[in-house]
C-alpha cells in the first residue's frame, strides 16, 4: 500500500482530468490538504485491477499518458507538465483505444440499470481523452461489481458517447475554468464547476462543507493547520 501512495499521490504532479471531472473544492482540497486515506486507494486500486483484465484483448494505445496545452488546444510531449506557451498542461491516461476512439474503464457497486446519464462523470472524463487526442467520440466499459442489486452477478455495459455541436467548445471552456480555480491558492467556492453528486456529498469526509450532510461548523483554518 505504502507503494502504492507513493506512486498514485506522493509522486503525483500537474494538473490531472480526473482533478476536474467532479467536484473541485474537493480535489482542491485532496490536492493541497488532506492525502486520500487508505480504503479509498484501495478503491482505485480494485478499479485498477478490473481496468488490466478488460484491456487485455485490445488495441494498444500507442502512449497512454497525454499532456495537452488548453490554451495552445494540442498535445505536448506526454513527459512535459508545461507547454511551450508556459501555461501548465492537462494531464490525462487513455485506458485503451478500440477502432482508434479512446476507451475509459470503470467499476463501479451502482446498479446496472444505470443509464449513462446518471455517470455523466464517465462520459465526461471519456470525452476529454477524446478531446486531447482529437476525436469527437469515445466508449466508455463500466464493470457494475454488483449487477443490478437483484442478480448480484457482475454486468458489462459499454456506451459510445459523443460530443453534440457546440458542447466541445462549451467543454473547453468549462475545462480551462476548473483549471484555474483547481490551481489557486484559495479553496474554490461551491458553484457549477464543483457539480452536485449526492453520492459523493452522502460519502465525503469533509464534513465542514455546507453540501455534506454531516456538515459541522468549524473553521477551516484549524483543520488545515492541524493537518
Amino acid at each position: 500500500m505504502g507503494q502504492f501512495r507513493q506512486r498514485t499521490v506522493e509522486e503525483r504532479t500537474g494538473v490531472h482530468v480526473s482533478d476536474l471531472i467532479l467536484c473541485v473544492r474537493k480535489a482542491w482540497l485532496e490536492r493541497n490538504a488532506f492525502s486520500p486515506r487508505d480504503e479509498e486507494l484501495l478503491t482505485w486500486l480494485r478499479g485498477l485491477s478490473h481496468e488490466s483484465l478488460l484491456r487485455s484483448d485490445s488495441e494498444p494505445a500507442g502512449p497512454r499518458q497525454l499532456s495537452f496545452c488548453l490554451s495552445c488546444l494540442r498535445l505536448s510531449s506526454p513527459s512535459s507538465i508545461t507547454c511551450v506557451c508556459g501555461d501548465t498542461t492537462l494531464v490525462g491516461t487513455v485506458d485503451w483505444t478500440r477502432k482508434g476512439m479512446p476507451v475509459e474503464a470503470k467499476s463501479t457497486m451502482k446498479s446496472s440499470n444505470a443509464d449513462i446519464h446518471e455517470l455523466k462523470h464517465y462520459a465526461d472524463q471519456a470525452l476529454t481523452y477524446a478531446l486531447m487526442r482529437g476525436h469527437n467520440e469515445a466508449r466508455v466499459v463500466v464493470y457494475h461489481v454488483n449487477g443490478d442489486w437483484k442478480n448480484t452477478q457482475p454486468v458489462l455495459r459499454v456506451w459510445r458517447v459523443s460530443f453534440d455541436p457546440g458542447e466541445k467548445e462549451a467543454w473547453i471552456e468549462t475545462l480551462r475554468r476548473r483549471k484555474r480555480k483547481f490551481e489557486a491558492p484559495d479553496m474554490p467556492e461551491l458553484d457549477e464547476d464543483s457539480p452536485v453528486y449526492p453520492w459523493i456529498c452522502r460519502y465525503c469526509r469533509f464534513d465542514f462543507c455546507e453540501r455534506n450532510p454531516a456538515h459541522r461548523e468549524y473553521a477551516l483554518v484549524r483543520m488545515l493547520d492541524e493537518c
